[in-house]
Order: structure tokens, then sequence, then C-alpha cells
């Protein structure tokens, strides 16, 4: 979702640029500043049951939980 939320707001950044009429005073500069962000790309972030938190921070927190059992298990 947020790869789709920057492309949408590199997108509509871009349609407004362009109805700046050529030979405004920054549209180039700017122009180039968009052109530089080119294609938006991130990491791949896994949160396979859309729950909103990542699966990596979910087996962490599940791996603290075994940790303090077996913490108190020993006991």
């Amino acid at each position: 979702q947020l790869i789709e939320t920057l492309e949408t707001a590199k997108a509509e950044a871009s349609a407004k640029l362009n109805s700046v009429p050529d030979g405004t005073t920054g549209k180039a500069d700017l122009q180039t500043r968009l052109d530089q962000i080119g294609t938006v790309t991130l990491p791949k972030v896994n949160d396979q049951d859309g729950n909103g938190v990542l699966d990596t921070d979910q087996l962490s927190e599940a791996e603290q939980a075994i940790e303090a059992m077996e913490k108190a298990k020993k006991a």
C-alpha cells in the first residue's frame, strides 16, 4: 500500500508540474528533482496476515514470550 501511495503522489506531482506553463522560472529545476526520484522501490515488507504488524515483529514477540516461559519454568 505504501508503494501505491508513493506512486500516486508522484503521479499527482507530475500532473501538477505538467500544468505549469513551460518557461516558468523554477519548473525545470522541479522537473529535474522529480526525475531524480525515479521509480519508488522499497524493501519487501511482509505482513502475510494483513494485521498491520510485520511478520518479523510477530516472530520476535513470540520468541520473547517463549524465552520468558522458559525462564519461568527454570525458576
